[in-house]
């Protein structure tokens, strides 16, 4: 399984067999909370993460269930 964690918290889970998809959508996501095109020209310093399972089970991730 793949997390995508925004600022310490879990936004989104994807599945073994959706990298690519958990990939795009993090780098979406980076785009859409980080550029100063769409954050009235400040370039943002949000943290975005793509974690595994074991990467996400030793982290201090709020996990939403």
């Amino acid at each position: 399984m793949y997390f995508i964690v925004v600022n310490g918290k879990q936004h989104s889970v994807y599945g073994f067999n959706e990298y690519v998809e958990a990939l795009e959508e993090a780098a979406q996501l980076d785009h859409i909370y980080n550029s100063p095109e769409l954050n009235d020209g400040v370039q943002q310093t949000n943290e975005i993460k793509l974690l595994t399972f074991t990467e996400m089970m030793e982290s201090s991730v709020e996990m939403v269930i």
